[in-house]
């Protein structure tokens, strides 16, 4: 066979962050990068942002912000193809990271870029034209922070009230008076949070690019021109096995399911061009990513035994690949199987005390995937107690069941209902649904109260000198959340999120709030110690956050609230009472009855 043969592994390279389709230039967008081009919700942000700019005579800056592979040049890119016409009377600086010099740093070619916008030069009216700067936000800051800083103090007060750089939403209220304007990518995530869940219009989208019957699409002219006529290898090929997997909407949805965890669970930034390039590696095995023609490519999956042709598989290449990449290390904790269950258990005694591993497969997974993956021999000769092959077919089973079964009795109970509570809480919390986070916030208060371990109800105790057994201090405290009614977003689902909520708490007739940053692990622990679990030191160190609000919040109540302390005395415990006389300004120790 030529090795003009047509593959979808080299079709596939071009998600590579290596490849050069991967860098973006502003006068080039050619068109497979149009063609692949999805458009989210910040793209029309930015464009009505430039028609305005287009109207105004005063020269603006315009700030496309972000972090590394979010888009930002792809974004600018897009436009200037498309609408270049928004770039008229504009300066365009597309990489606000680089420098122009080896004698200068990012920071000076920004200071000498922003130059029209430095405070001297607005004063002045020294700008003639308008500016647009694609930038991390990291640059940002350490810009507006540099020594050159004090000379932009007009830029540094916008960035710093539209909370640009920090991790709170960005304001995008609008000062016809500064001539500053911005798009904040960080504050869009790669899924939205929905009520009932997370969905994925971006990632959808980029299936559809991929698996469509588009007349455009470049991965599907091969899957049908090649992949289903010519190629020798197709019934034995695993990327051709994973590109057909792709195109069920069950596998589509369980990628955006899994991913969203990873990122809420594990505070993970999955950028587009990282997303992109974990496709690749999801679709095409490691073993033919160095292979740069068709004839090594056949000889390379001719050579594959059952083992290496099952790891091949996306399901498995999706979790393995926590195993090559520091990004999505974290997938190797939510991947089916860590959680443990009965049934779990159970099938496990089931799959390595049989011979019959076919009719297992066939209960949990429907016929036309096995037969569509050519599994089906692989699985009758299987043979040994604990094999190798047996252990890689179990662990397989179980995510090709994740990735492939839609019906209930089919599937396998992997669901982490505790991350599900939390999505719930968390859609309820950004919606500004407070009647929603009223058993939370009591949930909350109750952690509190028993952070430094149980008492009374009403009371907390109070960690006097080092740890001992006889003497126990409390303190009588009331607290409450403190809960500003802001206008309840009505959406079903956003597009611009935090994924972690921060709530806020005070004293009884204390004018002092305390707030916290829940996420998903301080959630977990909170739901813990409802049902009894107290935390140790390595909570303490853990959530120090949390510690200093149950101190403040002590502290804050010190001044009006008695003590008690018990004494443990044999088998008996005798308590004692100090109070302060607020008239006469002195203290009352006394004993209990």
């Amino acid at each position: 066979m030529s090795n003009n043969q047509s593959c979808l592994i080299l079709e596939f390279s071009r998600f590579k962050q290596s490849s050069k389709e991967a860098v973006e230039h502003i006068e080039k967008f050619n068109t497979f990068k149009q063609y692949m081009h999805v458009q989210r919700s910040f793209e029309k942000q930015l464009i009505d942002i430039l028609k305005d700019v287009q109207q105004s005579k005063r020269p603006h800056l315009t700030l496309v912000c972000g972090s590394v592979g979010d888009g930002k040049s792809h974004l600018l890119s897009h436009i200037n193809s498309n609408y270049a016409e928004l770039f008229d009377n504009m300066d365009i600086h597309n990489d606000a990271t680089e420098s122009f010099s080896p004698t200068k740093t990012s920071v000076d070619t920004l200071r000498e870029e922003l130059a029209s916008f430095s405070d001297q030069a607005l004063d002045s009216n020294e700008g003639s034209k308008h500016l647009i700067v694609a930038i991390n936000l990291g640059t940002l800051s350490n810009f507006l922070y540099s020594e050159y800083g004090n000379e932009f103090k007009r830029l540094k007060s916008f960035v710093e009230e539209r909370n640009i750089i920090e991790d709170e939403h960005s304001s995008y209220d609008i000062d016809p008076e500064l001539p500053f304007r911005f798009v904040n990518l960080s504050d869009y995530h790669l899924f939205e949070l929905a009520e009932g869940g997370v969905k994925s219009d971006f990632q959808k989208k980029v299936f559809e690019k991929i698996t469509s019957e588009d007349e455009r699409n470049p991965f599907n002219k091969v899957y049908q021109s090649a992949c289903q006529s010519t190629c020798p290898i197709k019934q034995k090929c695993p990327v051709v096995k994973n590109y057909e997997l792709l195109r069920r909407e069950s596998v589509q949805m369980t990628i955006i399911q899994q991913l969203s965890e990873l990122m809420i669970k594990y505070k993970v930034i999955v950028s587009p061009r990282a997303y992109l390039d974990l496709l690749y590696h999801v679709l095409v095995d490691e073993s033919f990513q160095h292979l740069t023609n068709f004839s090594s490519i056949e000889s390379a999956i001719n050579k594959m035994n059952d083992e290496q042709y099952i790891l091949a598989f996306l399901p498995n290449l999706f979790y393995e690949f926590s195993k090559r990449s520091d990004l999505f290390y974290g997938l190797k904790y939510i991947q089916p199987g860590t959680n443990r269950s009965r049934d779990i258990d159970n099938l496990i005694i089931r799959f390595f005390n049989t011979a019959d591993v076919q009719n297992i497969f066939q209960s949990y997974l429907n016929k036309e995937i096995i037969q569509e993956l050519n599994i089906e021999n692989i699985l009758r000769k299987v043979d040994g107690v604990n094999s190798k092959l047996k252990q890689l077919l179990f662990q397989t089973l179980l995510r090709l069941n994740k990735f492939t079964t839609e019906s209930q009795e089919k599937a396998i109970a992997t669901h982490d209902e505790l991350y599900n509570q939390y999505i719930n809480i968390l859609f309820k919390w950004n919606r500004k649904d407070v009647k929603g986070l009223r058993e939370f916030y009591k949930e909350t208060i109750s952690a509190i109260y028993n952070w430094n371990g149980n008492t009374e109800e009403g009371k907390i105790n109070l960690l006097v000198g080092r740890n001992q057994q006889k003497y126990i201090v409390s303190q009588q405290l009331v607290i409450e959340p403190y809960v500003e009614h802001n206008q309840l977003i009505e959406k079903s689902e956003l597009t611009r999120f935090l994924n972690h909520m921060v709530l806020s708490f005070n004293v009884k007739d204390s004018n002092k709030v305390h707030t916290v940053g829940v996420d998903y692990n301080l959630f977990k622990l909170i739901k813990q110690m409802k049902d009894g679990y107290r935390p140790n030191n390595q909570d303490k160190n853990n959530f120090i956050n949390f510690v200093d609000v149950v101190q403040g919040l002590i502290k804050d109540g010190s001044s009006t609230s008695s003590l008690e302390v018990k004494q443990k005395v044999g088998n008996h415990l005798k308590s004692f009472s100090l109070t302060l006389d607020q008239q006469f300004g002195c203290y009352e120790f006394k004993e209990n009855e």
